[in-house]
């Protein structure tokens, strides 16, 4: 199955996570300097998600929306509309108001649910579950490659778990 590059990279930051106390994770703050996100961060509680995204996209070398903001990829020019696909930018709302949200790769869907891999989900790096009702957007890097060649996103099945359909 082909995998966008950048949900590839992704993958290789699972558990990282935030260091609870006076201390600052650097690999998350590294994640701004990655994104090249033109904000100024040198902690690991500033709200970080759009950071590791901007950052996922960048290091497999596609231009991102080097946004600071969840919402940011859901109204960039960086970003164009796609269908449910593996590797998919997924912006969800959030109840701290219409400008908040979280945003993520998508890596499984169904029963209500997308699966995410992002950051700073728990404070971490992981994928989890999210309600589908939240769904704001879903887009793919504007220079990312042809969306179109990618495959959808693997549907999960009651218990969670990816289905194959072959």
């Amino acid at each position: 199955m082909i995998t966008p590059a950048w949900l590839s990279w992704a993958r290789t930051e699972i558990g990282v996570r935030e260091i609870v106390g006076a201390q600052h994770n650097p690999r998350v703050v590294d994640y701004w300097k990655i994104g090249r996100v033109p904000l100024q961060v040198n902690d690991d509680e500033t709200p970080w998600c759009a950071a590791f995204a901007c950052a996922a996209i960048e290091a497999a070398s596609v231009r991102s929306p080097r946004t600071p903001r969840a919402r940011g990829f859901a109204d960039s020019s960086h970003t164009v509309a796609c269908d449910a696909l593996l590797g998919a930018i997924v912006v969800l709302s959030s109840s701290r108001g219409p400008a908040s949200g979280h945003v993520g790769f998508l890596t499984g869907i169904g029963n209500g649910q997308l699966i995410l891999l992002g950051g700073n989900q728990g404070n971490r790096v992981c994928e989890a579950p999210f309600s589908a009702s939240k769904l704001v957007a879903l887009r793919w890097p504007a220079n990312g490659g042809d969306w179109r060649d990618y495959p959808k996103a693997p549907a999960i099945s009651a218990k969670g778990a990816a289905v194959s359909d072959g």
